[in-house]
């Protein structure tokens, strides 16, 4: 692998890193994987406590080694940005103001530095780390020294950047796209202008890079001037101890190019045509690489000859001593001169070591461990997660029942060890910096009563033991229906939903949003629920009913009223009769109105002006002259000319 493929590989895993060469064509070079003599049994423990948008889940940090005791390591972390190095024993983390820390096994935890806002921070071999903060400065830290500036306007999260093996010399891109080296001690010198990416060779002093227009230069630091090695753009070139592979001509439309070489001082060679991928092991001497046709293809640079592999490869993964590809969904192994012999055809998830070992898990959750000319061996079953550590000593799984497992390579006979008891006791948790376990929403987390206060009106359910949901409605029961929680990921973000398989009522849908704040508190489609006890359920439920009651009288009220309308607009305008004994006048369109007289049967009125009052009732306005001719005028209920 280049150095600059390594320098990224220890990015903060918690990050989506979408790489800083576009181009379709996948290129891969190879590195043999130095391992250090720690055994990697460390975990690395998160327990929030609050929601913080910005800064993700705020909480407690924990180191646990093996079966031993946790250790804490600090409190009000931040869940974004956790790294951890098990040779050096130091982990490095934020706080929930954007406070850089790192701390050593055995040691306090040292304050780095102040609102690191981008939480993107590179590793410098096993020297150090680099970073920057939010006025774009870039920073290094030497364990064991203080930080040091670098440079200003420079952003690592969208630029290069490197560093020679013996960390003196730092490379990086700035914003405004010029390549700088740095020396330890010394200001840093600018090589060249309007450079998109580059790469750094094995000796730390001769770089390749490209400008915007792709065109592929070379320094040498003891040369004073940029060689240009090519003069069409070049896509995914790869750097080797004696020259340069890389993808010329490249159909984007069509996904494909030539792939050449090139050694020092000599004219680029075509190794083939129609490319699509390759990948580059044994410092350049082998290529294998994937043609339009989905042949997968050696070449031997020395020998300048090409060996087909197979065809109708989708998939391959190349080291410097095999290679492992796909065909029809099976894997397949192949060393050297040997026949390819088949990995696994049911697998799910995997792992390939450096050695050829095969790691891989299955549909029906077991774990499988296959060695190069043997059998696979069981691990383990009901597995629903695992992780080879980053230098192939150990591997951890975790299984369906929440249990973490350690599993040593080299104390082969040994019986896999419990390390964690119920991982659910953490809301994530890392093995070898990578997130083995994360804490998701279950139906369990939420079986209970929940209630909440929405639109005049309480809201109320149950999740049981039995899986079912009651929502309870006018005080009872009113519907049970099986849920199921559904959690699954949304642009990296777990995202939960409450799912029935009929349509409950209008309070839910057939799936409904779920985020879970803890375990009192829920939301719901928006909507804040709050967990409550069986007395509290009564003393709402009682509530409910009363509002119930009280919502079927405004309702009765409010169609008595609609009819009253719809009645005046009928009797507008017409003539009616009193067709009681005795009818009351009265000065207002009101029972409460006072009594001004008396009307007598069959008495008959043209009525032309109505009111409809806060009760139902329909009030006609008469306006008539007496028997004695005085004229008289008030209100008369129209339930006296029914």
């Amino acid at each position: 692998m280049s150095k600059l493929k390594q320098l990224f590989a220890a990015v903060f895993l918690l990050f989506l890193i979408t790489g800083c060469n576009t181009n379709s064509i996948d290129s891969i070079g190879q590195q043999v994987v130095q391992k250090p003599l720690v055994i990697e049994d460390e975990y690395i423990l998160f327990v929030n406590s609050t929601k913080d948008y910005m800064n993700g889940n705020i909480g407690d940090l924990y180191i646990k080694k093996g079966i031993n005791e946790k250790e804490k390591v600090s409190s009000n972390v931040s869940e974004y940005g956790i790294k951890f190095y098990p040779d050096k024993g130091i982990i490095v983390f934020y706080d929930k103001d954007n406070n850089l820390y790192i701390k050593e096994r055995g040691q306090e935890k040292e304050f780095v530095a102040a609102e690191i806002e981008t939480r993107y921070v590179l590793l410098k071999d096993e020297l150090g780390i680099i970073f920057q903060n939010s006025d774009y400065d870039l920073y290094q830290k030497l364990w064991g020294q203080e930080k040091e500036k670098i440079s200003s306007n420079v952003d690592i999260y969208g630029s290069w950047l490197d560093f020679s093996s013996d960390g003196k010399t730092i490379y990086f891109i700035d914003k405004e796209k010029n390549l700088y080296y740095k020396e330890d001690n010394l200001e840093k010198e600018k090589l060249s202008s309007n450079v998109s990416n580059f790469i750094l060779a094995d000796n730390g002093s001769t770089i390749y890079y490209q400008n915007l227009d792709g065109n592929l230069y070379k320094r040498d630091l003891s040369e004073p001037d940029n060689e240009k090695l090519t003069t069409d753009p070049v896509y995914n070139y790869e750097v080797y101890s004696d020259g340069i592979i890389y993808i010329n001509d490249y159909n984007e439309y069509k996904g494909k190019g030539e792939l050449y070489y090139k050694y020092d001082e000599e004219p680029p060679v075509k190794i083939a045509s129609d490319v699509i991928r390759y990948e580059v092991v044994n410092d350049g001497k082998q290529i294998y690489f994937l043609n339009e046709d989905y042949n997968l293809l050696k070449a031997e640079l020395i020998k300048q000859d090409k060996e087909k592999i197979a065809g109708d490869v989708r998939w391959f993964q190349s080291d410097s001593k095999y290679i492992l590809f796909s065909i029809d969904g099976i894997i397949y192994i192949k060393i050297a001169n040997d026949e390819k012999e088949k990995v696994a055809e049911d697998y799910k998830e995997f792992a390939a070591l450096s050695d050829g070992t095969f790691v891989y898990s299955t549909d029906e959750s077991d774990l499988y461990i296959k060695k190069i000319g043997e059998e696979k061996v069981k691990i383990a079953s009901d597995v629903q997660s695992f992780t080879v550590s980053e230098f192939e000593n150990s591997l951890s799984y975790c299984t369906n029942d929440y249990k973490m497992y350690l599993k040593v390579f080299e104390n082969e006979e040994t019986e896999d060890t419990v390390v964690i008891d119920n991982v659910r006791d953490y809301n994530d948790v890392y093995f070898s910096n990578n997130l083995i376990f994360r804490k998701t929403l279950i139906l369990d987390d939420i079986i209970g009563i929940w209630h909440a206060y929405a639109n005049g009106e309480n809201i109320l359910f149950e999740i049981t033991g039995d899986r079912n949901m009651n929502i309870y409605e006018n005080g009872e029961i009113e519907y049970s229906w099986p849920a199921e929680l559904i959690t699954r990921s949304i642009e990296g973000i777990d995202a939960s939903e409450l799912h029935f398989d009929t349509y409950p009522n209008n309070k839910f849908e057939d799936y409904n949003s779920v985020r879970y704040i803890n375990e009192y508190e829920m939301e719901i489609n928006g909507r804040t629920y709050e967990k409550i006890n069986g007395k509290e359920l009564d003393e709402k439920l009682q509530l409910q009913k009363i509002e119930y009651e009280e919502k079927q009288k405004k309702e009765e009220l409010q169609n008595k009223i609609d009819a009253a309308y719809s009645k005046a607009l009928e009797i507008q305008g017409t003539y009616q009769y009193i067709t009681v004994e005795v009818a009351n006048l009265r000065d207002g369109p009101s029972m409460d109105a006072d009594i001004l007289g008396t009307i007598e049967k069959d008495s008959g009125f043209y009525i032309n002006y109505i009111e409809v009052d806060e009760v139902g009732d329909i009030w006609c306005y008469l306006d008539f002259y007496d028997l004695y001719y005085n004229s008289v005028s008030g209100w008369c209920a129209y339930s006296n000319f029914e």
